[in-house]
């Protein structure tokens, strides 16, 4: 069906067109469009159509009707309908609730040593950690906190020897820290036997090597990034 405001249009002679874009501008203009690709898609179809009608269908018509489906017009319409699809789906997604995902906080070391409460002690008083409790009686588990790392310490079933094996060169813990050389100075002080003293690594860290006093080797590293003076 014609709608009214195409019917009422003066009829069109397309007998001057020498191409298809000479007739799809003559329809453009004869609807109140300066140039093909502003007429609608719909439109332009719908006027294609009473043209065919108002013209018997002649060859030229006919042709502009069978490539008004691939005209630029009728493309940009298409793709300006693909993009609110999936903007609408991009929304539609946005209030989807998603499945809650977990996260890694930290890592914890966790040492079996011969004495829990020595071990805990020796933290607290040259590493500068706060004992945050103990556990059994008399002690069986032990944790150890500073600046929000925390160390655990398991009791040793008697006659065994903890931690043995260890690579050459190798460490029972890596803490990254930052201010490297007060810390060492600090550690020093307080007694700590220092196996290294603040070493530039090939890997481009500033690193401590420490003994504990149950013989665990504890490694502090800074990277040169996060270098504190």
């Amino acid at each position: 069906m014609i709608p009214p405001s195409l019917s009422t249009k003066p009829s069109i002679n397309l007998s001057f067109a020498r191409n298809l874009a000479d007739a799809q501008h003559a329809i453009a203009r004869r609807y109140g469009f300066s140039s093909w690709p502003k007429l609608n898609a719909r439109e332009a179809l719908t006027a294609i159509a009473h043209i065919a009608i108002e013209s018997w269908l002649s060859p030229t018509v006919f042709c502009v009707a069978l490539f008004a489906r691939a005209s630029r017009a009728t493309l940009r319409v298409a793709s300006k309908l693909q993009t609110v699809r999936r903007r609408e789906m991009t929304v539609r997604q946005a209030h989807e609730p998603t499945p809650p995902v977990g996260r890694f906080q930290s890592i914890v070391p966790q040492f079996t040593v011969p004495d829990v409460v020595r071990t805990a002690e020796y933290y607290r008083d040259v590493w500068g950690f706060n004992i945050l409790g103990y556990w059994g009686d008399p002690p069986l588990f032990a944790i150890v906190e500073r600046d929000g790392i925390e160390l655990f310490f398991n009791q040793a079933n008697p006659g065994t020897t903890p931690r043995s094996g260890r690579a050459r060169g190798a460490y029972d813990a890596y803490l990254r820290v930052s201010g490297i050389d007060a810390l060492a100075a600090d550690l020093a002080g307080r007694g700590a036997a220092i196996l290294e003293a603040p070493v530039l690594r090939e890997y481009r860290a500033r690193e401590v090597v420490v003994s504990d006093c149950n013989g665990l080797i504890i490694a502090l590293g800074e990277n040169l990034t996060d270098h504190v003076t």
